[in-house]
């Protein structure tokens, strides 16, 4: 390079002094969150580049981007530390004006968490008890629901209490009273009805503590609530679960026509709450009661379906109900919803918190299997029964049903037009084949995997399947596929 080039360079370079440019990083009193832009980074061809550029009269690409509110930002920084929560929970906590707690309670909650690795909920809870005076709950106690419920026996012995409490305060928030009864006694009539018949004397170890306190978890149905998990021993002598809000509004009862019959004869849907509205009460063909099977059927026929049967005193049988009738086959429906109140939940592997937004688009599905009641009050984010996010229903609504396999036969029913034009661009003899399928009474509809044909009803026999190639943009170019029996 000659010497007169050097210097126009020179001069050039001097005469075109570079515009000031913020840092990579925001200023004092900002979290840093590195660089904004891919010509912060310390290459020196695109800074020369970029300085070239600007000499020559050419705009700069883009400004660099930093934190303008900066009111706000420390904001989010004090309620970091008052919090003791990640930056962006803290910015959620600071946009949704959610009141700060003193430094001195959040150092409290950190300690508490940290000594029993509990949740931050837990740990409130925790030092509200400890504010209030109250005993502390034992160290195989663990809920993070604001309430609970508690059962023990009257001083006067004769009567159970059953209270649902605040889990901060132990106010009462709603209470019931049932005859008492001696737990051996309750123990001994619960192994006498699962000996009794076809019980073949198997005893649940998970239903056997809460027998013995006289199904107190069942009893608070009438309030509206329900308990989860184990029943706890506490220091006051009191046995307490975590409560929730219970979202059924009707109870079925099933019990032999008289005293000392072996089989259920009846059966009564009513109301939630004591002397609640009979809705429906009929005396039923003869059913064992530990034939669950044909329980849910004769209560089908009511219109009505129930997801556990509990056992109660007497051979009598017991369940939350909700209207409607047993899914007929498998079932699926996936469809595109949209979010209309926001909420966040969490999946059991890996634990991982969700929140769906507002007006958020998303692919979600419902299923079922046959024999069990048809539950639409939910939506999955996926067929992973541990990774999978649920929502209630009602927080969505559907925009699009991109799939949908009935849970009845008549509804799944696929007509001959239907048929003929998923079949015919792939099989030229798709059209009589179909017209020959329906007029032997044979029943045609979408199964996992493709179509599925069976015999009439009530056999419904699977005969034959058309499969859908996968490989192949799932179009039903694989051959009829028949299945003698």
């Amino acid at each position: 390079m000659s010497v007169a080039t050097v210097m126009v360079w020179s001069v050039a370079v001097h005469a075109c002094p570079l515009p000031s440019r913020p840092g990579a990083h925001a200023a004092d009193g900002n979290e840093d969150k590195g660089p904004r832009d891919s010509r912060a980074v310390s290459f020196a061809f695109p800074v020369w580049a970029s300085r070239w550029r600007e000499c020559v009269g050419f705009l700069p690409e883009r400004a660099q981007a930093v934190t303008q509110n900066k009111d706000r930002k420390q904001k989010i920084r004090a309620r970091m530390e008052a919090d003791g929560v990640p930056y962006t929970e803290a910015a959620r906590r600071v946009d949704a004006g959610t009141p700060a707690g003193s430094p001195e309670r959040q150092r409290a909650i950190r300690l508490r968490r940290a000594l029993g690795h509990i949740s931050q909920a837990e740990a409130e809870i925790l030092l509200a008890r400890d504010a209030a005076g109250l005993p502390a709950p034992p160290p195989q106690w663990r809920s993070v629901l604001p309430e609970m419920v508690s059962t023990y026996r009257h001083p006067a012995g004769d009567v159970r209490v059953i209270e649902v409490l605040d889990a901060r305060t132990d106010r009462v928030l709603a209470k019931i009273t049932v005859p008492w009864q001696e737990p051996d006694e309750l123990e001994a009539g619960y192994r006498e009805d699962m000996t009794t018949g076809t019980g073949e004397g198997y005893v649940s170890s998970y239903d056997l503590p809460k027998v013995r306190l006289g199904r107190p978890d069942l009893v608070i149905h009438q309030l509206g609530w329900e308990s989860l998990a184990d029943w706890v021993e506490w220091p006051d002598g009191t046995c307490r679960c975590a409560a929730r809000p219970f979202g059924r509004q009707h109870m079925v009862r099933a019990a032999p026509l008289h005293p000392g019959q072996l089989t259920i004869g009846t059966i009564t849907v009513q109301e939630r709450g004591p002397g609640g509205k009979v809705v429906a009460d009929e005396i039923v063909t003869p059913v064992d009661p530990h034939d669950h099977d044909a329980l849910d059927a004769a209560l089908d026929k009511l219109g009505w379906t129930v997801d556990r049967w509990e056992v109660l005193p007497g051979r009598a049988r017991y369940g939350a109900a909700l209207p409607g009738h047993l899914a007929e086959r498998d079932w699926w429906t996936l469809a595109r919803v949209r979010i209309v109140e926001e909420t966040t939940v969490g999946a059991v592997d890996p634990r991982v918190d969700r929140t769906f937004r507002v007006g958020e688009e998303l692919t979600m599905n419902q299923s079922g299997r046959a024999g069990r009641p048809v539950d639409r009050s939910a939506w999955w984010s996926s067929t992973d029964i541990d990774g999978a996010h649920i929502i209630k229903a009602g927080c969505c609504e559907v925009v699009e049903v991109l799939e949908d396999h009935p849970p009845a036969w008549d509804a799944a029913a696929l007509t001959a037009e239907e048929v003929t034009g998923l079949l015919a661009p792939h099989h030229p003899g798709a059209a009589k084949a179909v017209e020959a399928w329906l007029a032997a009474g044979l029943h045609v509809a979408w199964c996992h995997g493709g179509l599925a044909i069976r015999t009439p009803a009530p056999e419904r026999r699977l005969v034959g399947e058309v499969r859908r190639d996968y490989w192949n943009g799932n179009k039903f170019t694989p051959a009829l596929r028949g299945h003698p029996r």
